[in-house]
């Protein structure tokens, strides 16, 4: 139905210097992707009475910065949002979250213990969402690129939050897995449908917010090397991104053919290949954090550095065929 509404009112994204695709293709897929899983949600919620859907609707008051993001980006895949528009929304809703208790209070520091943010809470949970919400967005680069990454990252919480005695958010990730699931064969190359910025911006959304979840009073569910470890290729991609267009003296917001969904592309010359790869990837590195959870913040620590030299030697790796292609 959305497919069909979208070819209508002709609300396609058309071909571009930053993208790879090259005729217009249907981008509101994510309002199908969410309808689908709030339905589900609800009809769980409204049918059913456990333990599970008592901590679920602890967490409903979210919905209102959800529903933000969305409307943000269904505008932004409708009419078009600048940057300024994109991070002044994004962040007020990251804010309506930390009024709502999901925060980032305490970092764990390996040698040193256990720190206590005090004010810097706001400011780190704050830039934790901006930065997942964004680099779910930069990722979506490949036909079921974003689609499958999701899938293998909200596997991979989902084992981590039933090991951490929090079913209730691992229900909400299998959920999330079920609607990414319907919607793949529809995103696959040739994409059908694409995700668009208000499927990607709402699973990034969702990914931060439950990342941040706590299983008892004064600590969180998981050390944030957890999540950075599951979600290490749309977060690095995303550091990446800002760190190189800076050192060039560009906007760190204009987009290019730099991301390292573009590299793959370049190196492979194939699409689906290209794309299958990296999520392959991604899905290992998102493995790597289901091991890291039973480790100590050490050893957590290692695993987040070498995941680092990791992404740098992919990037290595792609370098000779992006110059190819650029020349």
């Amino acid at each position: 139905m959305v497919l069909r509404t979208a070819q209508r009112y002709n609300l396609l994204d058309a071909p571009s210097g930053g993208k790879i695709h090259t005729k217009g293709v249907p981008r509101l897929g994510g309002i199908a992707l969410i309808i689908s899983f709030f339905a589900c949600l609800f009809l769980t919620l409204f049918w059913t009475n456990t333990v599970i859907c008592s901590k679920i609707r602890a967490l409903l008051p979210l919905i209102i910065p959800a529903l933000i993001i969305v409307a943000l980006g269904i505008f932004d895949d409708v009419r078009g949002a600048n940057a300024v528009q994109k991070f002044s929304v994004q962040i007020a809703c990251a804010c309506l979250v930390y009024y709502f208790s999901i925060r980032i209070d305490y970092l764990s520091v390996p040698f040193v213990g256990t720190i206590p943010l005090g004010k810097f809470s706001l400011l780190l949970t704050v830039f934790w969402i901006v930065l997942s919400i964004n680099a779910f967005n930069l990722i979506d680069g490949l036909d079921g690129l974003l689609c499958r990454v999701s899938i293998y990252a909200a596997g991979s919480l989902a084992v981590v939050f039933f090991m951490t005695e929090n079913a209730g958010i691992a229900f909400i990730l299998l959920l999330l897995i079920g609607t990414l699931i319907g919607f793949l064969p529809w995103n696959l190359y040739p994409a059908k449908i694409f995700m668009g910025d208000t499927g990607s911006m709402f699973i990034g959304f969702l990914f931060a917010v439950l990342s941040m979840a706590r299983y008892h009073k004064g600590t969180m569910a998981m050390s944030l090397a957890i999540p950075l470890m599951i979600l290490f290729v749309p977060l690095f991609d995303t550091g990446w991104a800002f760190l190189r267009r800076v050192a060039a003296g560009k906007s760190p917001f204009k987009s290019d053919t730099c991301h390292i969904h573009h590299r793959f592309f370049f190196k492979y010359g194939d699409h689906r290949k290209a794309s299958f790869i990296l999520s392959s990837i991604s899905g290992g590195f998102s493995a790597l954090g289901i091991i890291a959870a039973f480790l100590g913040p050490k050893y957590r620590t290692i695993f987040v550095l070498l995941a680092f030299a990791a992404g740098i030697g992919l990037l290595v790796l792609t370098r000779e065929k992006e110059r190819e292609q650029r020349a």
